[in-house]
C-alpha cells in the first residue's frame, strides 16, 4: 500500500515537472523498488492463489480417493453378502434335496411293508382253537391254534387233530347221526352209566350232532369228558 501510494505521488510531480522528466524518474532507485515490489506482491499473489487451488485439488483427490475407497468398501460388502446368502441358498437347496431322498427312500419301504401285511392277511388260511380233557379235567390236548378248512365241521377238526398229534379216537355214525365213543382210550361208560364224551363250542354245548355243526374262524372248540351227562362239566339241557 505504501508503494502504491509513492507511486501516486510521483505520477502527480510528472504532471508538474513533464513527460521528460518520467525517464530520469523512472530511474531513480525509489521508483524500482517500488516495481520491483509490486512485481514481487504480483508473483507472490499468483504463488499464493497456485497454492490455494494445489491445495483444493489436492483435497478434492483426496476426496474422490476417499468416494473410491468407500465404493470398494461398500462393493466388498455387497459381495460378501451375496457370497453368503448364496452359500445360505446352496446349503438351503442341499438340505431339501436331501430331505427329498429320504422321503423318496422311505415311502418305498413303508408301502412295501404294508402290502406284505396285506398279503399275509389275504394269504392267511383261518384257524380255530381246539383242546382236550379227559375224567376230571385231565389235559389230553392242550389248547392250540388248528387250520380251518372250508366246510368243517366239529368233528373234522376233533379227527385232523387226533391225527395229526397221535392220539386214540373212535367214533361211530356219520353227520346227523355221528357219535364219538372214545378218545385217548377213555369211553362212554367207563366211569360210570352217564360218562362219555361230550363238545362245546365257545362257551356253549350244542344239542346236535358235531358231524353236522360247521365251525367259523375264532371259534373255541372243546371236547369233554362227564360223569353225569354234562352237569358236572356245566352243561345244561
Amino acid at each position: 500500500m505504501t508503494r502504491r501510494i509513492s507511486i501516486f505521488l510521483i505520477a502527480i510531480g510528472l504532471l508538474f515537472v513533464g513527460a521528460g522528466s518520467w525517464e530520469a524518474l523512472a530511474s531513480s532507485p525509489l521508483v524500482e523498488e517500488t516495481l520491483a515490489g509490486d512485481e514481487k506482491d504480483v508473483k507472490r499473489s499468483g504463488q499464493s492463489e497456485l497454492s490455494s487451488n494445489q491445495i483444493e485439488n489436492q483435497s478434492e483427490k483426496e476426496n474422490v480417493s476417499a468416494d473410491d475407497n468407500n465404493t470398494e468398501t461398500s462393493y466388498s460388502s455387497e459381495m460378501k453378502v451375496k457370497a453368503t446368502s448364496t452359500e445360505v441358498q446352496t446349503e438351503n437347496a442341499i438340505t431339501k434335496k436331501d430331505e427329498r431322498r429320504t422321503i423318496t427312500r422311505t415311502a418305498p419301504s413303508n408301502s412295501s411293508s404294508q402290502q406284505a401285511e396285506r398279503a399275509k392277511k389275504e394269504n392267511a388260511q383261518p384257524t380255530a382253537t381246539f383242546s382236550i380233557h379227559g375224567s376230571g379235567g385231565q389235559t389230553v390236548l392242550s389248547a392250540r391254534a388248528v387250520t380251518l378248512v372250508e366246510g368243517d365241521t366239529v368233528f373234522d377238526v376233533l379227527q385232523r387233530a387226533t391225527q395229526a398229534t397221535g392220539v386214540q379216537m373212535e367214533y361211530r355214525g356219520w353227520a346227523h347221526t355221528l357219535y364219538v365213543e372214545g378218545i385217548d382210550n377213555l369211553y362212554e361208560f367207563d366211569e360210570g352209566p352217564e360218562s362219555g364224551w361230550m363238545y362245546r363250542v365257545n362257551g356253549v354245548f350244542p344239542n346236535k350232532s358235531a358231524g353236522i355243526y360247521d365251525v367259523d374262524e375264532g371259534d373255541v372248540i372243546e371236547w369233554l369228558y362227564t360223569r353225569d351227562l354234562g352237569r358236572d362239566i356245566g352243561a345244561e339241557f
